[in-house]
């Protein structure tokens, strides 16, 4: 007769692990995404003349162009990353140089702050009114008020 063997209630639970082996990144400013996407652009004749740059640390010598290959190694970022960086570089020059945030390392603005801005508005103005001739604001209203927002700040962006 065989002896049954006892098993406990934990081992029956999944205990689970903790992944540690995560590659070191490291984070970097908008300026220095852009000095590192510069190293890639094909178009970029460095001068004799151009200074190393150094910021936050790191210093980007101004060299000829890299390989994505010899950016991911150099500077320790992934290929995903690096590809993004290249999708944001507009964006990354307009917080460096129209926006002053090139020391941020990430675009934490809201998207939609025009829109909410233009509904605050809209809102402040309809309480200024007069109780008989003010809008009663309901979820539809706001929607349409919202969508009207969006259509001008559209149409403005394409006119310029």
């Amino acid at each position: 007769e065989a002896k049954r063997q006892k098993t406990s209630v934990a081992a029956l639970i999944p205990i689970p692990t903790i992944n540690t082996n995560k590659k070191d990144r490291r984070e970097f400013t908008a300026a220095e995404k852009l000095r590192i996407l510069n190293l890639l652009d094909p178009s970029r004749q460095p001068s004799s003349d151009e200074p190393a740059t150094a910021t936050d640390g790191i210093v980007i010598p101004q060299q000829p162009t890299l390989t994505n290959k010899q950016i991911r190694e150099k500077f320790g970022v992934s290929k995903s990353s690096l590809h993004r960086w290249r999708q944001q570089k507009h964006r990354l020059q307009i917080m460096v140089q129209s926006e002053g945030l090139g020391s941020r390392k990430r675009d934490t603005r809201d998207p939609l702050e025009k829109v909410k801005s233009g509904l605050q508005k809209f809102y402040n103005e309809n309480m200024e009114k007069s109780p008989d001739e003010r809008l009663i604001i309901t979820t539809p209203v706001v929607q349409a008020m919202a969508c009207k927002i969006r259509d001008d700040l559209l149409a403005e962006y394409d006119a310029a």
